[in-house]
């Protein structure tokens, strides 16, 4: 399933600057592909400007580079604007994002997150670009997840199956790693990401899920990040509750994966590889990922591809042709990028 939406005004369309950075990393059957800037920054300009070239971009979402929680669920709220996750320094506009938002000459911006996230003074540098600024934000974390989730009509909900009914992500807000392997599906199939904390339900969770006729729970992730007392207290709403988890966040996002791919109709030919142990790339990755219906996999350290990940390659070996490396090698190293190559050029 892959909806496109669109519930902010048209305003004024330019045209896509693309810019991609770092030579392809090549075997015989397999073609790895970075995306990579000089840093975080510029790797989000450059995944932004990869992503939507030649597409009518309107408005982008706007998120901290610096920390993480207010910003996992901007892939849902990206996806329903059709637009990027551009990164930004907390206290000042980056230059590369004032440059992705002037190449993809955007009309609006949503800004994630308050403003111990996002300052005010960086709202204000964009709206002396002649851009209308928004900002979407809640007291904490969870409260934020909520505000996005509210942000996008409940009508344009996604699900997983129909006979069910609108399907809503869960995750925990401790932590990053699960809710960047969701947010392709975030963004690409229209389920809200809401956060909890590991030991019981937000209480902004309980309210999203029951406000918004949310009827399907995925839970992401095993019970050392979202407990069994979690998906009791979401079972406890009236709702339908699976949990998608492997022993660690490398095999959950293979796990994400595979459901992705087996259930929603992701690419078999495509993938995508990020650092596992930060969050910046992955972040920005998700709308590009949602954009090609690819699944993210995550590297257990920078060098090290992880045992789960190489599997998954290996696995769509037959059919895998193609991945995105999001990340210099500072993030992804030339020799966990080979790896993956040689697990993904293998015959099972």
């Amino acid at each position: 399933m892959n909806i496109r939406r669109t519930f902010v005004s048209a305003l004024a369309v330019g045209v896509v600057s693309v810019a991609t950075a770092g030579a392809a990393l090549a075997t015989t059957d397999v073609e790895a592909t970075r995306i990579a800037g000089t840093d975080r920054y510029q790797t989000s300009q450059f995944i932004a400007g990869a992503t939507f070239e030649g597409q009518d971009v309107t408005v982008a979402v706007v998120a901290s580079g610096e920390s993480y929680p207010d910003a996992l669920a901007a892939s849902y709220l990206a996806g329903a604007l059709d637009g990027p996750v551009v990164l930004t320094a907390k206290d000042d506009l980056s230059q590369a994002a004032f440059d992705s938002l002037t190449d993809l000459d955007v009309s609006g911006v949503i800004v994630v997150g308050g403003t111990a996230a996002v300052s005010d003074a960086v709202g204000q540098q964009i709206a002396g670009m002649g851009i209308e600024v928004d900002r979407v934000a809640g007291t904490d974390r969870f409260a934020t997840a909520r505000a996005i989730a509210d942000a996008v009509p409940a009508d344009q909900i996604g699900s997983l199956d129909g006979d069910i009914g609108r399907t809503a992500l869960l995750a925990s807000g401790q932590g990053f790693a699960d809710a960047l392997s969701g947010g392709p599906l975030a963004y690409a199939s229209a389920f809200p990401m809401l956060l909890t904390p590991s030991n019981t339900l937000s209480d902004q969770a309980a309210a999203s899920i029951q406000e918004l006729g949310i009827e399907q729970v995925i839970i992401l992730g095993g019970p050392a990040a979202v407990s069994s007392t979690v998906r009791a207290e979401v079972t406890a709403l009236g709702v339908d509750v699976r949990r998608i988890a492997g022993n660690d966040r490398t095999a959950t996002a293979v796990a994400i994966a595979d459901l992705a791919v087996d259930e929603l109709s992701f690419s078999v030919t495509h993938a995508n590889l990020a650092r596992g142990d930060d969050f910046a790339d992955a972040l920005s990755g998700s709308a590009n990922a949602g954009e090609e219906l690819a699944p993210i996999l995550l590297t257990l350290t920078p060098d090290q591809l992880g045992t789960p990940t190489g599997d998954y390659f290996a696995d769509k070996a037959e059919t895998l042709s193609t991945i995105h490396v999001y990340g210099g090698p500072a993030a992804v190293t030339d020799s966990t990028v080979n790896a993956a190559e040689v697990q993904a050029g293998r015959t099972p």
